[in-house]
């Protein structure tokens, strides 16, 4: 679902024992799922739910559901992202350990476990939220896979579509506790989508050289000048100011003076700091991107998800 990343780097000073939990077959189905990551996209799908329901509708059976469906479906991609991108991952030293691409499970092994943990995820949003909820998942699951993973290898702009399946779990909570999507809901899905571009092209940024010896067009491994790279950080930094304000009128949810200030307010410091990095594009100014958009993103929806009316 989400493809939002982080900067992987070896751990030096391992002990033998920690060695051994690592190259563990057990490490490896982990490090496969990305439960990282997926935890954050059942997060963000939670805060769809929160936005849709009041507090003292709230049910636990479709929180649960919700929660395994969102989960399992995120997994799902995960492994079939990495089934698919095994080559390039074998060329970049941040993915080659991958348990794909370095050979630990195999290619049959892990589409059976792709497929089946896509399954699963969109039976239990199907069959414990709403027909919805599954079919927002299940269009997710395959723009993901099917459309911007290949893309990744023909396109710099594969970013910007990759954004939008990355950007539907918080519809997909909104579907599973109403089973519609009203004006309320497009908020929380325009923040993650917006938010994506810097976020990823702050990565693409530190890791261009890998990403153009993979074969992987991304943005700032075709784009040596880093001319169009600072324009889309640029302005998509700027356009967040603009989305993340639409709470603010009844429209979009009535969010309160809380969010009002310190939602804003972070944005706007987010915002600076993909403005300070196009305006010099360097791997410094584009790690205090990367960390700012990892602190940015769960502060916004705490306080998207905290202020209601």
């Amino acid at each position: 679902m989400s493809h939002a990343a982080r900067l992987d780097k070896p751990v030096g000073g391992e002990t033998g024992v920690a060695k051994a939990v690592c190259t563990s077959r057990w490490c490896d189905y982990v490090e496969l799922a990305k439960l990282r990551i997926t935890v954050m996209v059942v997060l963000t799908a939670w805060v769809g739910y929160v936005l849709a329901v009041p507090m003292a509708a709230w049910d636990v059976v479709t929180i649960l559901a919700m929660t395994l469906g969102v989960g399992f479906s995120c997994v799902s991609s995960g492994i079939l992202n990495q089934v698919w991108e095994r080559d390039a991952d074998a060329r970049m030293t941040r993915t080659q350990n991958r348990p794909v691409a370095a050979g630990r499970i195999s290619v049959t092994q892990g589409v059976v476990l792709g497929i089946a943990t896509g399954v699963l995820g969109v039976g239990i949003l199907y069959l414990g939220t709403t027909v919805l909820a599954a079919l927002l998942a299940l269009a997710t699951l395959l723009v993901y896979v099917l459309i911007y993973t290949p893309m990744k290898s023909l396109t710099p702009w594969a970013t910007h579509v990759g954004a939008i399946p990355g950007a539907m779990p918080p519809f997909i909570g909104y579907a599973a506790g109403t089973g519609s999507l009203s004006a309320d809901a497009w908020p929380a899905f325009l923040i993650l989508l917006v938010w994506q571009i810097p976020h990823f092209m702050a990565i693409a940024w530190l890791y261009r050289d890998q990403y153009a010896s993979a074969g992987l067009r991304m943005l700032p491994s075709v784009d040596r000048t880093g001319r169009r790279v600072s324009a889309h950080v640029a302005v998509t930094s700027l356009l967040l100011v603009g989305v993340a304000a639409m709470p603010l009128f009844a429209r979009f949810g009535s969010a309160g003076l809380l969010y009002g200030v310190l939602a804003l307010g972070g944005t706007v410091a987010f915002a600076a700091a993909g403005v300070w990095f196009a305006a010099r594009p360097c791997d410094g100014r584009a790690r205090v991107v990367f960390i700012t958009s990892l602190l940015y993103l769960p502060f916004v929806y705490a306080i998207l998800a905290w202020d209601r009316p």
